[in-house]
C-alpha cells in the first residue's frame, strides 16, 4: 500500500476546524506524527484476517441499563454556589458555536 502523507495544509485545516491556535513548528511536528500514524494504520490494514473470527460485541451482553438506585452525589444548590456564574439554575458558559 502506498505511503500516505498529510500535509501542513491539511493540518492547518484540521486545527482551524478545532479552533486551535497552533504554531509553524507544532504544524511541522503534526504533520510527521499524523503522517506517522496513518501510514502504521495502513500497515495492519495490510494484515491478514481472513482467519479471524468478527466480534462486534464481545460480551454478548444486550440492553444494559443502569441500576435504578443511582443517586446524585451532590446537591443542585451546592453544585450552582460552587460555579463562576449562574442564571436560571444553570451554570453559564462561554459558547462554542458561532450563531452567525
Amino acid at each position: 500500500m502506498a505511503e500516505s502523507k498529510i500535509s501542513k495544509k491539511q493540518v492547518k485545516h484540521v486545527a482551524e476546524l478545532c479552533r486551535l491556535e497552533i504554531s509553524d513548528a507544532e504544524v511541522e511536528k503534526l504533520s510527521a506524527l499524523f503522517t506517522d500514524t496513518l501510514n502504521y494504520m495502513n500497515v495492519i490494514g495490510e494484515l491478514d484476517t481472513a482467519a479471524v473470527v468478527e466480534t462486534s460485541h464481545v460480551t454478548g451482553e444486550k440492553n444494559v441499563f443502569s441500576s435504578k438506585d443511582n443517586k446524585a452525589t451532590l446537591k443542585r444548590e451546592a453544585v450552582l454556589s460552587n460555579a463562576g456564574e449562574t442564571e436560571n439554575g444553570l451554570i453559564v458558559t462561554k459558547g462554542v458555536f458561532d450563531r452567525d
